[in-house]
């Protein structure tokens, strides 16, 4: 039997008839991907043709056929049924929910006349007009209480700030080190371009997320031999991870004697250089291990036990060793490092000889010396307003802990204090906020964000925690190209240098970095755990980013704050995890008189709104 196409037309939750918004529905038993092409008019509505057996919903452009009615909890609104006789779409009669606890549809029995027949839409009834008794059938769709959760309301307040927004960011290691001659993939990372991209041999056009921080990796290998000393190689570590480093050895200090080469760590510092050219205007050069000749057992993997391995001696030459490249990055890179980070996660006990990368553990007291030293280092080069940073511990209590250890002169000698966000949904974040930036007046960035999971749910999840308990000014991610799973925005097999697929995180980290953009204002959102608000002062322009995660929603955003009033539009994104939808660009979104609109959010989503014109007198 051939397809069968029903026009209906678009009502909202008060019975108006938005615009001339219409679809083509499919019947119930109808697989074809027509149903999805006309779909992208419904912008936050709901629409339900009650059928023999089944309910077709529409939500954004997602059309599930339901055989069980009653699972169909998220719904909020007017439910419509199709008379296919007059082509009009007639709202179903709804019963007074201060007698019930739910609301049953139906079809009352004023409107079953002797055109009950032509009122069901369903398969059959589009060419026999079968008679369907609806009647005495009801369908249980949402109780009140669930009713009231899923509606998120939230009100922007542009006069409390929480600082102003220094950018998005991404280390270097070890993407860098595969793909550092890569044109497409530095647009991709560091424009807002639309970037093709080469994916196993297909073309795919992505927009460029425009990060404007970049995390420069100092490595600590090197397979050149000095004597018969050698680098002791963890046989579980990739080549590709091997960061290749410059001070070859410990016979000459000279930066311009043999014992340095400034040739190495070619793809690397291309990128970085790349990463400048097209835009990117903050960097900072961070080790995940001293030099290999600095170590203990020379292995820039860690140490057998997973303790401190740097040699005693070696403090201050770690410290002029970071101090040095960020002298020749200034001198012949044209690369002006804000900060050095000489630790990476250097609480942690996993730093051991047999490890999958480098690092090396340094308790807190060590952390302390070789941050005065490396202070001294650069000074003594005329880096004076080169900032140091640290620790990039991986915990926020491991923050605090470290924090706490640290002598008084050590504190006034870090300008900021990096964190990393491997606690994800736990840890202390408020506290970290207390101490760090109220009590000690530093500044804060989660300079390093990861996870395996590829949909970017987690990773937002995360971020929005972050952005209502600790206030960060930056948010770095780990990878733009991941070996593994969803670690990096992108797939890609690195020992070989392909580019295998684009994980949904990287359109979900899009709606944030393509948005909320550097020397923006971060305002109070009302709830940051869903809501992130950002303000352009200069462009008068607000941003919003909601993350819905679990079943759908309506958010209703108050903007009565902006006292100026708001002249829009409201351009309007999204990306949904559990559709096609991959940083789509939606209708623009009405506000009313009071300064409030309102939208469906499908599930596990992010949005991002810019709303133009939004005037503070």
């Amino acid at each position: 039997m051939g397809h069968r196409w029903i026009r209906v037309q678009v009502f909202d939750g008060f019975m108006k008839l938005r615009n001339t918004a219409s679809a083509d529905l499919p019947c119930s038993s109808c697989d074809s991907t027509r149903c999805q092409t006309n779909l992208s008019l419904l912008t936050g509505l709901v629409l339900i043709i009650i059928t023999t057996g089944s309910v077709l919903v529409l939500k954004q452009t997602s059309v599930l056929l339901l055989s069980d009615v009653s699972t169909v909890s998220f719904l909020s609104g007017v439910v419509f049924w199709k008379n296919a006789s007059t082509g009009t779409a007639t709202p179903a009669s709804i019963p007074n929910l201060k007698k019930k606890n739910s609301i049953a549809i139906g079809i009352s029995t004023s409107r079953a006349s002797s055109a009950q027949k032509d009122t069901e839409v369903n398969h059959e009834a589009m060419t026999n007009k079968t008679h369907v008794d609806v009647r005495e059938k009801r369908y249980n769709l949402f109780n009140v209480s669930e009713q009231r959760s899923i509606e998120r309301r939230t009100t922007i307040n542009p006069f409390k700030t929480h600082g102003v927004w220094e950018g998005w960011g991404v280390s270097l290691a070890w993407w860098g080190n595969v793909y550092g001659q890569e044109d497409d993939l530095a647009d991709l990372a560091f424009t807002l371009g639309n970037v093709a991209v080469n994916l196993t041999g297909k073309m795919e056009m992505l927009p460029g997320l425009g990060l404007n921080i970049v995390r420069y990796n100092a490595g600590g290998s090197s397979k050149k031999r000095v004597g018969s000393k050698r680098m002791a190689e963890s046989p579980r570590m990739p080549s590709w991870k091997q960061m290749e480093g410059y001070w070859l050895n410990w016979r000459d200090k000279d930066p311009n004697s043999s014992s340095w080469d400034w040739d190495r760590d070619l793809n690397q510092r291309t990128m970085l250089i790349k990463a400048k050219m097209r835009g990117a205007d903050v960097f900072e050069l961070f080790s995940n291990s001293p030099m290999w000749w600095m170590l203990q057992n020379y292995n820039p993997s860690g140490a057998e036990s997973g303790g401190n391995n740097i040699r005693n001696r070696n403090k201050r030459e770690h410290g002029y060793y970071l101090a040095q490249i960020a002298k020749k990055a200034q001198r012949s890179w044209g690369i002006d490092f804000r900060s050095v980070e000489p630790f990476n996660e250097p609480s942690a006990n996993w730093w051991r000889a047999n490890g999958k990368q480098e690092g090396c553990h340094f308790d807190p007291s060590l952390q302390a010396k070789v941050i005065v030293r490396l202070r001294e280092e650069l000074d003594k080069l005329g880096l004076q307003n080169v900032s140091v940073s640290a620790s990039d511990e991986s915990y926020y209590e491991e923050v605090i802990q470290t924090w706490n250890e640290w002598p008084t002169s050590v504190k006034a000698i870090v300008d900021r204090v990096n964190v990393h966000g491997y606690s994800y949904k736990r840890g202390p974040r408020h506290l970290v906020y207390n101490q760090i930036k109220i009590k000690h007046r530093k500044q804060l960035w989660q300079s390093e964000y990861g996870d395996k999971h590829g949909d970017g749910i987690p990773m937002a999840r995360n971020l929005h925690l972050d952005m209502k308990w600790m206030h960060p000014t930056a948010f770095v991610h780990w990878q733009v190209v991941g070996n593994n799973g969803g670690w990096g925005l992108l797939k890609g097999d690195l020992a070989r240098g392909h580019l295998q697929r684009v994980n949904t995180k990287y359109f979900v980290f899009a709606q944030y970095t393509r948005h909320i953009r550097p020397g923006m204002v971060i305002v109070e959102s009302g709830n940051m755990r869903h809501t992130i608000a950002a303000y352009d002062i200069a462009r008068q322009t607000l941003v919003l980013v909601t993350l819905n995660k679990g079943k759908p929603k309506r958010y209703t955003y108050d903007l009565s704050h902006f006292n100026g009033g708001i002249s829009g539009p409201i351009m309007y994104w999204v990306t949904s995890t559990k559709s096609s939808e991959r940083y789509e660009r939606k209708r623009n979104v009405s506000i009313n008189r009071k300064q409030k609109f309102s939208v469906y959010s499908p599930r596990d989503a992010v949005m991002t709104f810019e709303i133009l014109g939004a005037l503070i007198s």
